[in-house]
């Protein structure tokens, strides 16, 4: 049997209303929708942008006033000596400091992040040839206005804490060492070997890496570069020392890594730098150059993008939609609108210099 639309007359007009009908309200819905979107943009996230710090000082100038020195430091052209002594001389419990004159910003309160940051430098420990020395060198990070050196803590305490104690509840710091004195009757919390090491608001290192080698490196006074880097989306400190007159394949290296939150341990803004310490025994301790560059997501307050309202009908640029209004004048109220751009500002490229 052929129901077909000849079999009932009118139907097939009355389909092909519906269908138009049904199509003007579909396109109506859309041109809404797409009106909507265009006069009131989703909202954006905030933009970032990075906040990068680096400075070098290839060599020392007793005239460049970008570093802070305290205790036994001093420059000797184009050398920073943080235990200083005459040729021959034998001072012993002494400690210096040598720390870069701004406070560097490692944290962005308002975004959570944390920069990544690498440091380089070159020194020596020299003991005039002597077995017997200490007690080391070691690069801190400390909070902004924990500029001094803290009292009583010369010797195996390298500077960073008082009280005859590895720890000092008192003291906030995160340090890399290079311990040259081990001794289990003092140094009970210590490897019994020349060591580079991690630590955490205490002597006690979290990680450790015996470096032997820097036995001969210490009695000749041979240069040594060193790097610390932190990877803020690993969470990963690693620092590295290398002799700078042997190649790691000849031994002369070692490595310590420890994943870490620095927002755990130190504020949005800290002081940066080395000190060194002699005790019963004496060793000079000396920088010849160092860099730092670190890089941090910070909000970006140039373009701010706020919050859209939700529209209301009216609001929209033809009023309430209906099928089959005139398309010209659907569009009339949108010919003001203007459009909104977010600049893209992820750009991770460092070298912008604050000083």
């Amino acid at each position: 049997m052929n129901f077909g639309c000849k079999n009932f007359p009118g139907v097939g007009k009355k389909i092909d209303m519906e269908t138009t009908a049904l199509t003007l309200l579909i396109i109506s819905s859309s041109s809404f929708l797409v009106a909507s979107l265009a006069l009131y943009p989703a909202a954006m996230p905030s933009t970032t942008s990075l906040e990068n710090t680096t400075f070098a000082f290839p060599v020392f100038d007793s005239n460049d006033r970008r570093l802070y020195l305290r205790g036994n430091a001093t420059v000797l052209n184009p050398v920073v000596q943080l235990t200083t002594a005459l040729q021959g001389d034998n001072i012993t419990y002494v400690v210096g400091r040598a720390m870069y004159y701004q406070p560097v910003r490692l944290r962005d309160a308002a975004t959570g992040t944390t920069a990544d940051f690498t440091t380089r430098f070159t020194f020596s420990i020299d003991s005039q040839k002597k077995t017997w020395h200490g007690d080391g060198l070691v690069f801190f990070l400390v909070p902004q206005g924990s500029e001094e050196i803290p009292r009583n803590s010369e010797g195996g305490l390298l500077g960073l804490v008082s009280n005859g104690t590895q720890r000092d509840n008192s003291s906030t710091f995160i340090a890399v060492e290079i311990d040259t004195f081990y001794d289990v009757s003092t140094n009970y919390w210590d490897p019994q070997c020349v060591h580079l090491g991690i630590d955490l608001n205490s002597l006690n290192s979290t990680k450790t890496a015996c470096a032997d080698w820097m036995d001969d490196e210490i009695r000749n006074g041979g240069r040594v570069n060193a790097s610390i880097s932190y990877d803020s989306s690993t969470r990963s400190l690693v620092a590295t020392l290398q002799s700078a007159d042997h190649t790691s394949s000849q031994g002369y290296y070692a490595r310590v890594q420890h994943e870490v939150n620095l927002a755990e341990f130190l504020p949005e803004n800290v002081s940066i730098g080395f000190s060194a310490t002699t005790g019963m025994l004496f060793e000079f301790h000396t920088l010849y150059s160092w860099e730092w560059i670190s890089s941090l997501p910070v909000l970006d307050t140039s373009s701010p993008v706020s919050m859209a309202p939700t529209p209301s009908v009216d609001d929209l640029p033809n009023g309430p939609s209906t099928a089959g209004a005139d398309a010209g004048e659907r569009g009339k109220k949108g010919e003001d609108r203007k459009d909104t751009k977010v600049e893209n500002t992820d750009n991770w490229l460092l070298g912008v210099s604050r000083t």
